[in-house]
C-alpha cells in the first residue's frame, strides 16, 4: 500500500481570539475518502503479508474508521475483508455500516461479552477456525504492525513544541511519540473515549510500553465530550465554526473532539505561550451520523 504525503497548513486563529499560538494542521495528500489519516499507515504492514485470495478480517464498533477504511481498501484492490462488529445486529443499520457492505465487507455481529473476548487466544483461535485462512487483524489496526507504519506519518525532527492527536486504542500517539527524538517537543493525545487511564493500559497491553518509556506523551481524558461515539451539542458547533472558517472537515467522533479540546486549552492558556503546535489529522471522514 502506498503511503500519502503530507502538507502542513497554518490555521488563523483570529475567528477564537486566540493569541499567543501558532496552530497547523498536517494532513495528508493523497489518502482521499475514507482511507485517509492514519488509516493506510496502520494497515501498511498489516497487509503486507496479506496472500492472493485471502481474506482480511477485523474488529471494531458500528462506527469504525478502521473497519470504514478496511472495506474501502478491500474494495479498491480486490480483497473480501470481513468486519466483526460490537453489539447486536440493529434493525436498521447505521450510514457507516451501509457503507461497510456497499464496499463488499461481509459484516457479522458479536455480543458485548464475545467482543470483550477479541484478543484472548482461545477466542481468536475459534474465530480462525469459523473463518479459516483469514488475515486477522487487531481492531484499530493496532499492535506492533499498526504502530511501525503509524510511526511513518512525522519525522524524527519535527519543527513544533506539541503535536496534537486523538486516539481510541493510543496506538498512532505511542507510535509518533517513540519516533520524535527532540526532547522539546511532546504529543498530547486526547483520548474519546471515557474512563481513567483507558488509553495508557491499551498502550501497555499492546505495545508492552508504559509513561516510563514514553516520557514525552501526554494524555488528556478530560475531552471525550461523553464518551465515544457521543455527539456533544458544543462539539457540534465548534465543528461546523471551524469548517466555515478553516475549510478543513473534521470527524465527529474523533477529531471534532480533539480540536475543540485542544482550543479549550489555548483560551484557558494551559499551554505554554509562544508554543508552535501542529493537529495531526487522522482523517476518519466516513459518512454522516445517523
Amino acid at each position: 500500500m502506498q503511503l500519502p504525503e503530507y502538507s502542513d497548513h497554518l490555521l488563523d486563529l483570529t475567528p477564537w481570539k486566540i493569541e499567543h499560538y501558532s496552530l497547523s494542521i498536517r494532513r495528508y495528500k493523497t489518502g482521499a475518502g475514507v482511507v485517509s489519516g492514519n488509516k493506510p499507515f496502520k494497515l501498511k504492514y498489516w497487509l503486507k503479508g496479506h496472500k492472493k485470495n485471502q481474506a482480511v478480517l477485523s474488529f471494531g464498533g458500528a462506527y469504525s474508521n478502521h473497519l470504514l477504511a478496511l472495506s474501502a481498501v478491500g474494495k479498491q484492490e480486490g480483497i473480501s475483508t470481513i468486519g466483526l462488529i460490537r453489539g447486536e445486529e440493529p434493525a436498521n443499520k447505521s450510514s457507516w455500516l451501509r457503507e461497510m457492505e456497499s464496499n463488499g465487507m461481509m459484516l457479522h455481529f458479536l455480543s458485548r461479552s464475545e467482543y470483550r473476548q477479541k484478543q484472548e487466544e482461545e477466542f481468536l483461535e475459534q474465530i480462525k477456525e469459523r473463518f479459516p485462512g483469514a488475515l486477522v487483524v487487531p481492531d484499530g489496526g493496532s499492535g506492533l504492525k499498526g504502530f511501525k507504519g503509524a510511526q511513518e506519518m512525522v519525522e524524527e525532527k519535527e519543527p513544533y513544541e506539541l503535536l496534537v492527536l486523538p486516539g481510541g486504542t493510543g496506538t498512532t500517539a505511542a507510535a509518533i511519540a517513540s519516533k520524535v527524538k527532540d526532547p522539546f517537543t511532546k504529543v498530547k493525545c486526547f483520548q474519546v473515549l471515557k474512563g481513567k487511564n483507558l488509553l495508557w493500559n491499551e498502550i501497555t497491553r499492546r505495545l508492552n510500553l508504559t509513561q516510563e518509556n514514553l516520557p514525552n506523551l501526554w494524555i488528556e481524558e478530560d475531552y471525550h465530550f461523553g464518551g465515544y461515539g457521543k455527539l456533544a451539542p458544543e462539539v457540534e458547533a465548534f465543528r461546523k465554526k471551524f469548517e466555515q472558517h478553516t475549510g478543513i472537515q473534521l470527524d465527529n467522533i474523533y477529531g471534532a473532539k480533539a480540536m475543540a479540546g485542544l482550543f479549550e486549552l489555548m483560551k484557558n492558556n494551559e499551554i505554554s505561550k509562544g508554543a508552535k503546535i501542529l493537529y495531526i489529522h487522522t482523517g476518519g471522514l466516513g459518512p454522516a451520523l445517523d
